[in-house]
């Protein structure tokens, strides 16, 4: 047996008609086979038996002209509108009062076309549904008796789909209005992200220059002690291949500096499990020698094979943001012996990272507000205030985390704690 056509029906098909096609089938033939039955035993059911013939013959024809025609067809959807309405008019004439349980179906037909084609099609079944019901006042006996409930009902066919279509066409606005918003909102975030950028390459050039130095002062001596050699006629094999190796050293040093920096601007395509400790570490190294330039000691207290599935980049910006944060606030002050604490630790299955300083907190008044964009305590044109709104954005919504401050007896805490859902996924 060929199950194709079977297999074809309870198929989801993205085409509306056609799934309403089925629909009208599969209400048309058990009413057809009813009258059909009742024919046999009485004579009164031969005009509502026509009736249904011929409705269920324009049922099959229907859904074989949307199977070879697909495509929307307007007119083809009036019809429909139309047939589905006089279907509820017969089944209510023929039904008498027993009928009206089936009243709701008009507005079924109406909303329902309203809503999947667009509202001309609430008006046109409203204006089909008001003819008929309008007829069956006279046609159905027990409407016929009972006028006052008839044009009640007749006046609920035009007002429910009409306040329908209002309120539909006020969330359509809110809705368009929403989409504006979350448009707008994302664009600021893009560009928040793009300053974001530019100023942690402004610090990582920075953090290079710093970590280039030392290389390239040893550098600069190695050239000038191959001169002095030079001079006083004792440069050999020996001391030229040393004086090479020496100098291919330092320049390797530097190279693998530029490594390190471009891997951090890399960005995460996919989320891994990565060992927190040694993301730690590896930021630490990109800050160190811009720490050392500027005397402030930092103080590491790790929990080592602590892993986190997420993106491992990201996590350090996050760090470097706020260690960064922190040299800023120290240097500003001027602080003696100027610290940053920095641990990591488990609890309650979470992985909370610490980062503190002594440059003696954050004021009350606006500790609330650090997270807010654009918002600083540095000096004019020495903090763009987006640094840590920004960690905070990619803790919580991208590390699925939370970012938090409060002031410490010394300064101020930062605590990130990456929520143990995601760990050893």
């Amino acid at each position: 047996m060929n199950t194709s056509f079977i297999n074809d029906i309870f198929t989801k098909n993205e085409n509306e008609e056609y799934s309403q096609a089925i629909l009208r089938l599969i209400v048309l033939v058990p009413f057809y086979i009813y009258f059909l039955i009742k024919t046999f035993s009485n004579d009164e059911y031969i005009e509502a038996f026509s009736i249904h013939t011929i409705l269920t013959i324009y049922g099959v024809v229907y859904f074989f002209w949307i199977k070879q025609h697909p495509f929307p067809n307007v007119m083809r959807r009036y019809i429909a509108i139309l047939i589905d309405i006089t279907m509820v008019s017969i089944a209510i004439l023929y039904a008498e009062w027993v009928g009206l349980v089936l009243y709701p179906l008009y507005l079924w037909i109406i909303v329902g076309n309203g809503m999947r084609y667009g509202k001309n099609y609430v008006y046109v079944g409203i204006l089909f549904a008001f003819l008929e019901f309008g007829a069956l006042l006279f046609f159905n006996s027990f409407l016929n008796n009972n006028l006052n409930i008839g044009l009640g009902l007749l006046v609920v066919i035009v007002v429910l789909p009409l306040f329908f279509l209002i309120m539909l066409q006020r969330l359509q606005i809110a809705n368009e209005k929403l989409k504006e918003q979350l448009l707008i909102q994302q664009k600021q975030e893009m560009i928040l992200i793009q300053q974001s950028r530019h100023a942690a390459m402004g610090e990582m050039i920075s953090n290079i220059a710093h970590q280039w130095r030392q290389p390239l002062n040893a550098l600069g001596l190695l050239l000038q002690n191959i001169e002095n050699m030079y001079e006083m006629d004792m440069l050999d094999d020996v001391y030229m291949k040393k004086s090479i190796t020496k100098g291919t050293n330092l320049t390797e040093t530097m190279s693998q500096t530029i490594d390190d920096f471009r891997d951090f601007f890399k960005p995460n395509k996919e989320k891994k499990l990565f060992n927190v400790a040694n993301v730690i570490r590896d930021s630490l190294s990109i800050m160190d020698a811009t720490l050392r330039h500027n005397n402030i000691t930092i103080v590491v207290t790790l929990e080592e094979n602590l892993e986190y599935y997420g993106y491992s980049n990201e996590f350090s910006q996050v760090l470097l943001n706020i260690l960064t944060n922190a040299k800023d606030v120290l240097l500003c002050k001027a602080v003696e012996n100027a610290t940053i604490w920095l641990s990591s630790h488990k609890k309650d299955e979470n992985i909370i990272i610490k980062i503190r300083d002594n440059a003696g907190g954050i004021s009350i008044k606006v500790i609330e507000r650090v997270f807010e964009p654009y918002f600083t305590t540095k000096e004019e044109g020495q903090g763009t205030g987006i640094g840590l709104y920004m960690s905070k954005l990619i803790v919580e919504s991208h590390l699925g985390g939370s970012l938090d401050v409060q002031n410490h007896n010394t300064g101020a805490e930062f605590t990130i704690t990456l929520a143990k859902d995601a760990l050893n996924v």
